[in-house]
């Protein structure tokens, strides 16, 4: 892999890739519980669905296309 070879040392790739995962995994069963406790039962199963529709639901729109 190309990030993998540009890497100081590539033998590490392994490792910061299982931490990466786990960070993200972090964030999003954070953003899942925080959703649920605020919205309960009525959370959508695509998240951004439960957001009233308004600037801030266009800019997640938005933010998802870019996958940012």
């Amino acid at each position: 892999m190309e990030l993998m070879t540009e890497m100081k040392n590539p033998k590490e790739f392994t490792e910061s890739l299982n931490v990466a995962y786990l960070l993200m995994m972090v964030v999003y069963a954070g953003t899942v519980i925080v959703a649920y406790g605020i919205e309960g039962d009525s959370v959508q199963s695509f998240l951004p669905d439960s957001v009233p529709v308004g600037k801030v639901k266009t800019t997640i729109g938005v933010l998802i296309v870019f996958h940012i």
